[in-house]
């Protein structure tokens, strides 16, 4: 159930917060005590985000509106390892949101797992050998909202964790001419689709590609990855990701073997710990839907940055 979910979240993002805060150095040295930087081959940044939303209307409010409040959270982290011509980067992007509105249960807003490894070899000043894995799903069941020929709301179930899920290995070369911006070209790479969920079996048009009495699909695949992340005015971020893959076994149905994912955020800081942000998301999978979906949110909220 999303409730208990939502719950063990909460728990774990609030003992994550209080635990970077108290493993906090003092400010000033101790004295007559010489430190030794250990770590000066890493670098870290990370952050954790909350966004609430609410809205309340008396009985005879003329104007109309719904009594509605929603959720939202983030967690980002990334670690950077570098030592001469070797180097290792993690990525992992959590996004959750829910609302409520008067009259209907709960519903998400964002649910995102996000999560990318990736070893490098420098052999040219802006050219890197690489190897990676990359993992995307999401936390909580997903559902479908119509009406039926009476006008009443029906629901479908379409989604849940490892349902689909993906993992995707890729060897290749990344190009990175900025420290802000990189463009990975995995020439040989293997795509895991993964259901877990048998009911899906029942409730989704081509089960994402994997066949029926079957959990995953192997494709072996070109990937492309793109991605941009800088603060491109005074307190103003813009992120960008790109993610496109090419069954190698399609290449006469380009359409049904190309898929492409962008992912943009823009942040904009209103002082240390508001901010507001605005994100897209647009994704094409024939094994989804043969149209382009998309999603867009807006959110004033609180970000903790560690």
């Amino acid at each position: 159930m999303i409730t208990p979910l939502l719950s063990k979240i909460l728990t774990i993002g609030l003992l994550f917060a209080a635990s970077i805060c108290l493993a906090q150095e003092p400010t000033t040295p101790e004295p007559n005590v010489t430190k030794v930087d250990t770590v000066k081959h890493w670098k870290s940044d990370g952050q954790l985000g909350l966004f609430l939303n609410q809205a309340s209307f008396s009985e005879n409010w003329k104007a109309g509106g719904v009594n509605s409040i929603a959720f939202g959270g983030v967690a980002q982290f990334a670690a950077k390892y570098q030592r001469e011509n070797l180097s290792y980067t993690h990525d992992t992007q959590l996004t959750f949101g829910l609302v409520q509105n008067q009259g209907q249960g709960q519903r998400k807003t964002n649910d995102l797992i996000f999560i990318d490894n990736k070893v490098g070899y420098k052999f040219a000043p802006e050219w890197d050998f690489f190897g990676s894995v990359t993992f995307n799903s999401q936390f909580a069941q997903g559902f479908k909202y119509d009406k039926d020929a009476a006008g009443q709301e029906t629901t479908t179930y379409v989604s849940n964790f490892l349902s689909p899920g993906y993992l995707t290995e890729a060897l290749g070369v990344e190009y990175r001419p900025t420290s802000y911006a990189s463009v990975r070209m995995g020439v040989g790479g293997l795509r895991h689709t993964i259901v877990t969920d048998t009911i899906i079996y029942r409730t989704v048009d081509g089960n994402y590609g994997v066949a029926v009495g079957q959990y995953v699909r192997t494709q072996a695949v070109f990937q492309l990855l793109a991605t941009f992340d800088k603060d491109v005015a005074k307190n103003l971020n813009l992120k960008a990701r790109y993610v496109s893959t090419l069954d190698y076994a399609k290449l006469n149905l380009i359409s049904q073997g190309l898929v492409h994912r962008l992912d943009v955020s823009v942040t904009a800081r209103v002082n240390r710990f508001v901010n507001v942000n605005l994100g897209a998301i647009f994704l094409y999978d024939y094994d989804q839907d043969k149209k382009v979906q998309y999603s867009q949110s807006l959110a004033l909220g609180f970000l903790f940055k560690f």
